[in-house]
């Protein structure tokens, strides 16, 4: 009688696949090479998963659900600043403490860009989308508030998200590289600084303040 499949080594599975997948790619990667991981057999892989595909979208999808509960520790609450500081500190640390979850977005949206459901592709635009809004949203309270100035928060949200995407990124494919810079707090609050610093200078100047009127027809629009 076969032996039942162990959860726990099907998490150790997944673990391997993980990093198989962020370091070769989904077609360079084998259920063969996955399986010398962990001292297993190509045939005990199988046994578990009943192929590459299901191996990788089952391992992309527990990334992705370990990814939503790590982001309900967002601040929903408090100060419009404070919450986009925890916003920007929460998935940069998720990334960094989970880099080949980026990696595997990226096979998904080119190595098997015809293979998986339209519904997927674009709910993760929508997802980039959504991200981009709400950083906008927060920069616009936060600047009525008087803790930021900023001429575009559209522009602005833009800039933030780009800022916080490349930073994912180069945390796998240039981990060595940049190591000394991956600090979550350092990286946020570099990143506010100049918002914060143009707002104190305003204050000393209220007469140079700039309209916060945003939605005019020079406001930054993202093509996508």
């Amino acid at each position: 009688m076969p032996k039942k499949p162990t959860p726990n080594l099907r998490e150790k599975i997944r673990r391997a696949a993980a990093k198989e997948f962020a370091e070769k790619g989904f077609h360079q990667s084998s259920m063969d090479s996955i399986g010398k991981r962990l001292g297993m057999t190509k045939g005990a892989v199988y046994r578990h998963f009943h192929s590459k595909h299901d191996l990788f979208m089952e391992t992309f999808h527990e990334l992705q659900t370990k990814r939503e509960e790590y982001f309900q520790n967002e601040a929903r609450e408090g100060p419009p600043l404070d919450q986009l500081e925890t916003l920007l500190r929460t998935r940069l640390t998720f990334h960094f403490q989970n880099p080949e979850f980026h990696r595997l977005l990226w096979i998904l949206e080119t190595e098997l860009r015809d293979q998986v459901a339209t519904a997927l592709g674009n709910g993760i635009r929508s997802e980039h989308r959504d991200l981009r809004a709400k950083i906008r949203s927060l920069l616009r309270l936060a600047a009525r508030q008087g803790q930021i100035s900023l001429m575009d928060p559209a522009a602005q949200a833009f800039q933030l998200a780009s800022l916080l995407e490349g930073s994912q990124s180069q945390s796998f494919t240039m981990a060595g590289d940049i190591a000394p810079f991956l600090h979550e707090e350092d990286l946020v609050q570099s990143w506010l600084a100049p918002l914060r610093s143009s707002a104190k200078r305003r204050k000393r100047r209220p007469e140079t303040r700039p309209s916060t009127d945003w939605e005019g027809s020079n406001s930054f629009q993202p093509p996508f």
